[in-house]
């Protein structure tokens, strides 16, 4: 081997050594920066570093521990995306799982000892309890006057007539109720109350349905405001019989269902 050769055997070591070192330092960083985002809990009223622990909430709304005879809700958050191996193991232990919330965690309802078991395991990031603080829409007013109306979304279906007696001790009349749905006149300053009433999930204003056709015509066709090129080719289902069956979204639809 000539000297020549030597050079360049000891560049071409020198360059797979520096390439080794920075596929080391681009893959240290990409993990790094997956672990920060693993971190985040993203609610509707308010996002949080689970790993720098709660986020300041008014005190009215928040406590520290559930009474020991009391199954609470809490946040159960994992340290990567959820396989269905660790959920499992939550229902093993005792727990109770409920809906998803990003990143990588659920809500679960289980006693502070089930929650105790729970946090030894190794699969498991951070335990929090949902607090009535993340109950109420950030869209809702509390300071409005008079009575207004509410929809109110349960845990557990099962809890829609012991919840809806505890909705008329605070003076609110429902209007209707399905499945974990109750839709309910009542004074806005009790809606604290109501979040902090166990088996609440989370409090919206109601919402009237309006008919918007007038719309869906254009948005259908053409998504142009007032352009409707299928009829204007004549095709507008002229006596043709057409049935509809719309009751809106289900969001506990099978095709919603979380695979894991």
């Amino acid at each position: 081997m000539n000297m020549d050769d030597k050079k360049k055997g000891v560049v071409s070591r020198a360059v797979k050594v520096l390439t080794l070192f920075t596929v080391l330092i681009l893959v240290s960083t990409v993990t790094d920066v997956a672990a920060s985002d693993n971190h985040m809990v993203y609610l509707r009223v308010i996002s949080f570093d689970s790993c720098k622990g709660e986020p300041d909430l008014p005190a009215e709304l928040c406590i520290s521990e559930y009474p020991a005879d009391v199954k609470g809700y809490y946040i159960v958050q994992f340290i990567g995306p959820v396989t269905s191996e660790w959920k499992e193991e939550l229902i093993q232990t005792g727990c109770e799982i409920h809906d998803y919330i990003p990143d990588n965690a659920y809500i679960v309802r289980m006693d502070v000892e089930t929650k105790e078991r729970v946090n030894d395991l190794e699969f498991v990031l951070w335990i929090g309890i949902y607090q009535s603080a993340y109950k109420i829409s950030p869209e809702l007013s509390k300071d409005l006057p008079g009575r207004i109306n509410l929809t109110v979304l349960l845990f557990r279906p099962e809890k829609r007539e012991e919840t809806s007696s505890k909705l008329a001790e605070l003076g609110g009349e429902v209007l209707k109720s399905s499945g974990d749905v109750i839709r309910l006149s009542i004074n806005a300053s009790t809606i604290d109350d109501i979040a902090k009433i166990n088996d609440v999930e989370w409090i919206e204003a109601y919402i009237q349905p309006q008919i918007v056709n007038d719309i869906s015509r254009w948005v259908i066709q053409s998504y142009v405001n007032g352009s409707t090129p299928v009829w204007n080719h004549t095709i507008t289902g002229a006596g043709q019989i057409v049935g509809i069956s719309d009751s809106g979204l289900d969001y506990d639809c099978c095709f919603f269902w979380d695979a894991a």
